[in-house]
């Protein structure tokens, strides 16, 4: 309760769009002034099946720009 940094976990999101960028694919850009401290990436947690899975669905289809991070304890 005392965490001042609470907005992910309350769903306080910046307002945010998807835009197609030149040579880089699709980026997200805010719609408002952030603090320098406000933005942070949200992705999504998915166990190394799916993550597979995904890999082999963008091979399939030819999709080059993307990226997977490894989380770790």
């Amino acid at each position: 309760d005392r965490c001042e940094n609470q907005c992910f976990s309350k769903r306080l999101y910046a307002e945010t769009e998807v835009i197609k960028t030149e040579g880089r694919g699709w980026g997200l850009k805010t719609n408002q002034a952030l603090r320098k401290v406000s933005a942070q990436y949200v992705g999504e947690v998915i166990d190394s099946e799916e993550c597979q899975q995904r890999i082999k669905r963008a091979h399939e289809n030819h999709v080059t720009n993307f990226y997977m991070l490894t989380l770790t304890k």
